[in-house]
C-alpha cells in the first residue's frame, strides 16, 4: 500500500470518528489536490443535510410526507402512482426504495447529499486536471465551487441539484469520445429532475455548431435581447407542445404567474430580494467577462456561451432563472474563470474575480443566515464531534409541511 493511500484512508478514518478533527485534515487534502478531498467535502455536506430540519415550507418538509406515504405503498401503486403523473421520477423511486427497505428518511437524504456533492465536485476535480493550475488557484477555485453552492436550494430543493450533479457530470463526457455516456447521463438527469431539459437545446446547438464558432457567438449576443422581454412574449414564442402533455404541463408550470419567487419578490421578501437581485450580477457579469473574451474559440468557452444563453431565454421567469443560472453561473462559469490552458488565457480575469469575490460572499452570508435557526434549533456542535453520533442520537420530527 502506498503512503498516499494510506494517508488517505487514515483521513477518512479520521473524519468517520470526528468531522471536527477532520476538517483540518480536508482542507490539507483539498491544497495537495487530493481526490480525497471530493469525498471528504461530501461527507461534510451530507451530515449538514442529515441534521438541517428546514422551515414547513422548504421542499425537503415535502420529502418526508412522500417518504412516509410510500412506506404504505407496493411497488405497482408506486408506479401507478407516481410513474403516470411524473416523467423526473428517479430521485422518488430513491425515497421509494428508501422507505421500502425502513432506511430512515435522514440517511436517505444524507446519501442522496453526499452523491450529488460528489459529483459536484469530482466534475471540478476532473476539469482542473485537464489544466495546469498551482494548488493556490486549486484550492481557492475548489473552496469558491463550494461556497457559491445556494445551500438553501442544496439542502432542501435536493432533488434538483441531483439533476443537476448529473447534468455537469455528463457535461464532462461531451467533449469526449464516451458520447454513449454523456447521453445516458443527460437523459438521467432529466428523468431526475425536469428542469434539465432547458439546456438540452444549448448542447444541440454546440454539438452542431462547435466548428462554426461564430455562429454561437452571435446566436450568444442575440440572445441578450431575451434579458428585456416579458414573460408574456416569452410564452407566445415557445411553443413546447410537441413535447407532450406531461412535458408542456411542467414548462407551463415555470413561466406562467404561480412563479413562487416573483411572488416572494412581490411579497417584499429581503432574502428572495437580495438573492435574485446578486443572482442577476452575477449573470451580468458573467456576460460582460465572456463578451471580454469572445475571440476565444476553445471547446469548454462555447460550451460557457450556450448555457449562458439559455439562461438569456428565461431572464423574465425569476423561478426558472435563478436555478439554471446556478448552473451555469456558480458552476460551470467558475471552471471557465478559474482554470485556462496555455492557448486560450482569459482577459480581465482577475478584475471578474474581484467583482465575483462580494457577490458570492454576501449570497453565501444570505444562506447561512437562514439555515443557521433551523440547523441550531434541532442540532448542536457537540453533534459533529464524533460521527457515531448519528447512528445512536434521535433527530427530530420535520414539522408537517405547509403552502406557505
Amino acid at each position: 500500500m502506498s503512503s498516499n493511500r494510506a494517508s488517505t484512508y487514515l483521513n477518512y478514518l479520521v473524519f468517520a470518528i470526528s468531522p471536527i478533527l477532520g476538517f483540518p485534515l480536508m482542507v490539507i487534502e483539498i491544497y495537495r489536490k487530493n481526490k480525497s478531498s471530493v469525498v471528504l467535502i461530501s461527507l461534510l455536506l451530507a451530515l449538514l443535510s442529515f441534521y438541517w430540519v428546514p422551515p414547513s415550507y422548504f421542499d425537503k418538509a415535502h420529502y418526508i410526507v412522500f417518504y412516509e406515504e410510500y412506506k404504505h405503498l407496493d411497488f405497482s401503486s408506486f408506479l401507478s402512482t407516481v410513474l403516470s403523473k411524473k416523467a423526473d421520477f428517479i430521485f422518488y423511486l430513491i425515497l421509494y426504495l428508501c422507505a421500502s427497505l425502513n432506511i430512515k428518511f435522514y440517511f436517505c437524504i444524507g446519501f442522496i447529499t453526499f452523491i450529488t456533492s460528489y459529483f459536484i465536485h469530482d466534475f471540478f476535480f476532473k476539469m482542473s486536471s485537464i489544466f495546469t493550475v498551482d494548488k493556490s488557484t486549486f484550492i481557492w477555485f475548489f473552496l469558491g465551487i463550494t461556497i457559491s453552492i445556494s445551500f438553501a436550494y442544496f439542502f432542501s430543493g435536493i432533488r434538483f441539484y441531483l439533476a443537476i450533479s448529473i447534468f455537469l457530470k455528463s457535461l464532462f463526457y461531451l467533449n469526449t469520445k464516451q458520447k454513449k455516456k454523456f447521453i445516458f447521463l443527460f437523459i438521467l438527469s432529466v428523468m431526475t429532475h425536469f428542469g434539465t431539459i432547458a439546456f438540452l437545446p444549448a448542447i444541440l446547438l454546440h454539438s452542431v455548431f462547435k466548428k462554426k464558432a461564430r455562429i454561437i457567438k452571435l446566436l450568444f449576443i442575440l440572445s441578450f435581447v431575451m434579458l428585456f422581454i416579458t414573460r408574456e412574449l416569452l410564452l407566445s414564442l415557445l411553443d413546447f407542445g410537441f413535447f407532450g402533455e406531461i412535458i408542456s404541463h411542467r414548462i407551463n408550470v415555470y413561466l406562467d404567474e404561480s412563479d413562487n419567487v416573483e411572488r416572494q419578490l412581490a411579497d417584499g421578501s429581503a432574502y428572495f430580494t437580495i438573492k435574485y437581485y446578486l443572482a442577476y450580477c452575477f449573470h451580468i457579469i458573467a456576460l460582460l467577462f465572456s463578451v471580454l473574451n469572445i475571440k476565444r474559440n476553445d471547446n469548454y468557452f462555447l460550451i460557457v456561451l450556450v448555457c449562458l444563453m439559455t439562461v438569456n431565454i428565461f431572464g423574465s421567469a425569476p423561478f426558472l432563472f435563478l436555478r439554471l443560472s446556478l448552473v451555469a453561473n456558480t458552476t460551470i462559469f467558475f471552471v471557465l474563470l478559474f482554470l485556462s490552458d496555455k492557448n486560450s488565457i482569459s482577459k480581465f480575469r482577475r478584475q471578474t474575480i474581484l467583482l465575483i469575490v462580494p457577490v458570492v460572499a454576501i449570497l453565501f452570508l444570505l444562506d447561512v443566515a437562514l439555515f443557521l435557526p433551523s440547523f441550531s434549533k434541532y442540532s448542536s456542535f457537540t453533534d459533529f464531534i464524533s460521527l457515531f453520533s448519528v447512528f445512536f442520537e434521535n433527530i427530530p420530527d420535520y414539522p408537517p409541511p405547509t403552502n406557505g
